[in-house]
């Protein structure tokens, strides 16, 4: 790898190209295109199966047929493999051998003195036992007359709760007057069925999700409720393969990989006040792409298709 990095470096210099003129011509960073020149494959450990991607893509672009190098570099990619699965494989020796070693280690002996009750004499035992039986008794006759304080309260309360009712005079009809007095107006209850219907619908338009376009790129995102959910939907809606990566204030939020039409692209976060999302497609051409926010399409400019394999959509979403 490194010698097909370095001939492709070799042509990068002697047409005068600097990483800002490959990273326009590629949308791929200048640490990748770094990355390649240095033959380094650890910088792509996470993403190896995409690596031929940006090869052929650098390739083309300084006029290089992939296929003359095709077999060097598959070489390459299946010797890394094997050193890979080489270094797994002494991690795990070694991690046996440690946990061999733990279990080989002997255990310490540990010395446990006698109870105290043990030297103890046979007279002090029995009169210990004396005691305990001294109040445990006690403890019983004091529980039993407690017991029968509280039931003869309890019948107390039941006689005098019979001897009241039994002797009370008779307000029943007096009560009856005095409801029959005042007797309270009930008041029509209002119906509020068209009033929620109309909430629901303000409610609706108020969170409805509004695309404005910028230019045939670049999208701002209204609509959305600060720190209310807002769910991110890619849907590839033919057969074509496309690869596909997005990011979050510049942070990497949906794993670049190659995806297709049965491929689920979902990311679920929160609106803030000025996010911006950017989605790097490749293959972008031959697509039909669809993107979704909370529910809601939107329609991507015809003419970003004229832009080629690669192409970046920017969503400024405006949390409010």
């Amino acid at each position: 790898m490194k010698e097909i990095g370095q001939q492709l470096k070799d042509i990068r210099l002697k047409k005068k190209y600097t990483y800002a003129d490959i990273e326009k011509m590629t949308k791929m960073r200048p640490d990748q295109i770094e990355a390649i020149e240095n033959g380094d494959f650890d910088f792509f450990e996470n993403d190896i199966s995409y690596l031929r991607f940006y090869v052929r893509k650098y390739a083309e672009v300084l006029g290089v047929n992939f296929d003359d190098i095709r077999d060097a570099y598959d070489t390459s990619v299946e010797e890394y493999t094997q050193t890979l699965s080489m270094k797994a494989i002494q991690e795990r020796e070694e991690l046996d051998q440690n946990i061999k070693q733990r279990r080989e280690v002997p255990k310490a002996h540990t010395y446990t003195e006698p109870p105290v009750s043990a030297n103890k004499d046979l007279k002090s035992i029995r009169q210990n036992v004396k005691q305990s039986s001294r109040f445990r008794k006690s403890k019983v006759d004091i529980s039993l007359i407690s017991l029968l304080v509280i039931v003869v309260v309890i019948v107390g309360v039941i006689i005098f709760a019979v001897f009241n009712n039994v002797f009370a005079p008779d307000d029943s009809s007096a009560n009856n007057d005095k409801q029959s007095e005042v007797t309270p107006t009930p008041t029509p209850e209002k119906d509020n069925g068209d009033t929620d219907e109309t909430k629901k619908e303000q409610e609706q338009e108020k969170n409805s999700v509004v695309f404005t376009q910028v230019n045939p790129s670049t999208y701002d995102i209204t609509g959305v409720k600060l720190n209310d959910p807002l769910e991110l939907d890619i849907r590839l809606e033919n057969g074509t393969e496309s690869w596909i990566r997005v990011y979050l204030n510049g942070q990497e939020v949906i794993i670049g990989d190659v995806y297709n039409s049965t491929s689920k692209i979902v990311y679920t976060g929160t609106a803030g006040a000025n996010d911006i999302y950017t989605i790097n497609f490749g293959n972008y051409a031959d697509q039909k792409v669809s993107i979704y926010i909370n529910g809601t399409k939107m329609t991507i400019d015809p003419s970003v298709a004229a832009n080629g394999n690669v192409l970046d959509i920017t969503l400024n979403v405006k949390g409010q």
